[in-house]
């Protein structure tokens, strides 16, 4: 009687074969980056429309070693999280006089800006706040931040 290969049969004696031991083998797990899901998951507790940009946010974030929680909760001081908004311009940027073409490319920019414009660069996020708008408005670096410790 021939049989398929794994496949059962009683007529069959069936095997255990133990796979070959290899060693100094690593196995590596991916790491999965959960920032992304959890600006998501954040931007859809507040009804945003940027809902789903959290990879955006997170990679250029990263690109420009600014703290990934930044933008994301400015959005929510100054705009509801883009709910009222102008422009594609959900964080105030430029008192809301410039408009992006899309709230990537604002991301893009703004921390871009972040990174190296000479107002900021250089400085850390509380030091980034404050020039933000801190000088107008003195509790503003600490409305952010409390806004980002809910990310």
């Amino acid at each position: 009687m021939i049989t398929a290969v794994g496949i059962w049969h009683p007529a069959v004696e069936q095997v255990k074969v133990d796979p070959p031991k290899i060693d100094n083998i690593v196995v590596q797990t991916p790491v999965i980056d959960e920032r992304p899901n959890r600006i998501d998951n954040w931007l859809a507790s507040h009804n945003s429309p940027m809902t789903g940009l959290g990879e955006v946010y997170v990679r250029e974030a990263d690109k420009h070693q600014i703290d990934w929680r930044l933008l994301p909760a400015i959005s929510l001081v100054e705009s509801s999280a883009g709910l009222h908004q102008r422009y594609n311009n959900a964080w105030g940027w430029n008192s809301a006089k410039t408009g992006f073409d899309s709230w990537a490319d604002g991301i893009a920019f703004i921390l871009e800006r972040f990174s190296s414009s000479e107002i900021y660069a250089g400085k850390d996020t509380q030091e980034i706040l404050y020039f933000y708008n801190g000088t107008i408005e003195k509790t503003y670096p600490a409305r952010v931040e409390a806004v980002m410790e809910q990310i």
